[in-house]
């Protein structure tokens, strides 16, 4: 339970000193149709956060931090934020599942998940931070796939950073 309350604090922690600046892409607010004027000193600002006007729960948050410890542990910020883009850019795309939950758990597509490190791997408060603030202001909006080693057999091959080499989708 501490480390959930912990996690927590930190995750809204992030998102307030953070407040002020609103990428395009998301909306701090209401809805998905408003967003809060932050240099307003009586207003508390809204700890909600959107992807493409999809409210992104904390459990979203959560998972996605395993999913980036169970397939980017050892590899540097960029490439970890570079993950997190990747799970972003597919739930944006029409091509993968509409959710963060539901692009982690299509089947095939995340080696962690099927041969079991995922489960090994706890919530980590340092990949929440870089997941909110992955959503304050995307690293990249083109990978799709990335593969540890070599490049994937899917996509357009588009760089490599430490371990992981990413690619677009083809269009």
């Amino acid at each position: 339970m501490y480390k959930i309350v912990s996690l927590l604090i930190c995750i809204l922690m992030t998102i307030i000193t953070s407040a002020s600046f609103i990428h395009p892409d998301i909306v701090i607010g209401e809805d998905a149709t408003t967003s809060i004027d932050c240099t307003k000193t009586d207003e508390e600002p809204s700890t909600e956060l959107y992807l493409h006007n999809k409210l992104v729960e904390p459990a979203e948050i959560e998972l996605l931090s395993v999913l980036v410890m169970a397939e980017a542990e050892g590899e540097p910020d960029e490439g970890k934020r570079l993950v997190i883009d990747t799970v972003f850019n597919r739930v944006d795309s029409d091509e993968f599942p509409d959710t963060i939950y539901d692009v982690i758990y299509q089947p095939n597509q995340f080696t962690s998940v099927w041969n079991g490190r995922f489960d090994r791997c706890d919530i980590d408060s340092h990949c929440c931070e870089l997941i909110v603030e992955e959503l304050h202001s995307r690293t990249n909006y083109e990978c799709v796939f990335f593969n540890a080693g070599h490049y994937s057999y899917y996509g357009t091959p588009m760089f490599s950073i430490g371990n992981h080499y990413f690619s677009k989708g083809d269009d």
